[in-house]
């Protein structure tokens, strides 16, 4: 027999970009390859099509559905895996005669998003993940087995204090998409990072945020400072001791050292007494 044509179309796909499909397979998404086969002596008896993926095995589909020369098959996309397949006409005469020679459509099945294998920050500026100024990298490995990563892929940076979010577009750089955000715009507020990336078929990989870094420009507040003492009930002091208690608090980090510094006004000498935390109070006993 005689194949001439042979084409593939999709039914239910979620997205198609020439012969790269993406399906829903709980939809019962359809893909629809179609022969032009005829035979001049005899007749066509039946045509087979055959679809190898390059793993070694073919699956072979029997077409049941002929209009004149046309024979056409129906393959419901959940019954095969991911992965680039060529198909394959095999097509017998009454006598047997068998034309395997049409093999000019392949096509790529594609339901899963990029694969992200690598995703990190660093800074010009480093404290663990907080940060004050200079620059922070954002750097992803990504890559998709079947089809292509698509431009661009995006980074979407969360601020906690308002869930707002804005995105910085990256550039590729070798085997990574690299992106730079200047630290010095950005308000004080811990940072979720996560990746939108899209391969040929818009299939989407938004599911890792597993990064996050801290931007901290406001130093700690002072909301009490006060002093008391075992000896008088004023603040002219004889002997004893005087207690000086701060409270203070940082919103987006927390405080880590406090220094109360005396001064005198005769000298102008100064000493610092370094307090201890007691609950909500940093505090420091000084020996008058």
């Amino acid at each position: 027999p005689s194949a001439t044509v042979m084409t593939i179309n999709a039914t239910d796909a979620s997205t198609s970009n020439g012969t790269n499909f993406s399906t829903v397979s709980n939809l019962g998404s359809r893909l629809l390859f179609s022969a032009y086969v005829n035979d001049t002596n005899t007749s066509v008896k039946n045509v087979v099509f055959g679809f190898s993926n390059g793993n070694g095995t073919e699956t072979n589909v029997s077409s049941v559905t002929k209009n004149t020369s046309t024979w056409t098959i129906e393959l419901v996309a959940s019954t095969l895996s991911d992965g680039l397949y060529n198909v394959i006409v095999y097509a017998n005469d009454s006598v047997d005669n068998l034309n395997n020679s049409l093999q000019n459509v392949s096509f790529r099945l594609d339901r899963v998003p990029p694969n992200v294998t690598a995703f990190l920050t660093n800074t010009t500026n480093n404290n663990a993940t907080n940060f004050t100024r200079g620059v922070i990298q954002i750097n992803v490995t990504l890559n998709d087995s079947v089809t292509n990563v698509l431009l661009p892929v995006t980074f979407g940076l969360t601020n906690d204090k308002n869930s707002s979010e804005f995105n910085v577009t990256t550039v590729k750089l070798g085997s990574y998409w690299n992106a730079t955000v200047p630290i010095g715009p950005l308000t004080d507020g811990v940072y979720s990072i996560r990746i939108y990336a899209n391969d040929s078929v818009n299939n989407m990989n938004n599911s890792v945020a597993n990064l996050s870094f801290t931007v901290d420009n406001t130093p700690p507040n002072v909301s009490v400072l006060v002093t008391n003492t075992s000896s008088n009930s004023n603040s002219n002091f004889t002997n004893g001791v005087i207690q000086i208690n701060a409270t203070l608090n940082d919103s987006t980090t927390s405080v880590t050292t406090v220094t109360f510094a005396l001064i005198n006004d005769r000298n102008s000498s100064e000493f610092n007494v370094t307090p201890v935390k007691s609950s909500s109070f940093w505090n420091a006993t000084l020996v008058l």
